[in-house]
């Protein structure tokens, strides 16, 4: 069920990586934002296949900072923008709201 805030509105949220490609496939969002780090699971593999699959669809990776290279490496395979985990909640929802605008 869609929810709404700030202007926005949250069509899913997905917690395995290997629901995430028919879910957004089904949907087509504006913009996916992809948490990247967790253990065992090849994020950059999901972010090269949502690129590829949906190239319309903005991808903003939300990073824990903590593995050396995260940031580069997600860039290089397919999100536009990477937002830390330690950023406030109000400072995420500003660099969403900025992608939006873009869009």
């Amino acid at each position: 069920m869609a929810t709404s805030a700030a202007g926005m509105t949250v069509l899913a949220e997905i917690a395995s990586n290997k629901d995430v490609m028919p879910i957004v496939q089904g949907l087509h969002p504006d913009l996916v934002l992809f948490s990247v780090g967790t253990p065992g699971i090849d994020d950059l593999k999901t972010i090269s296949s949502l690129h590829k699959a949906l190239p319309a669809t903005f991808i903003a990776a939300l990073l824990s900072g903590e593995i050396k290279g995260q940031e580069k490496a997600a860039l290089g395979h397919g999100a536009q923008v990477v937002i830390q985990k330690t950023a406030t909640r109000e400072e995420i929802v500003s660099v969403l709201k900025q992608l939006r605008n873009r869009l």
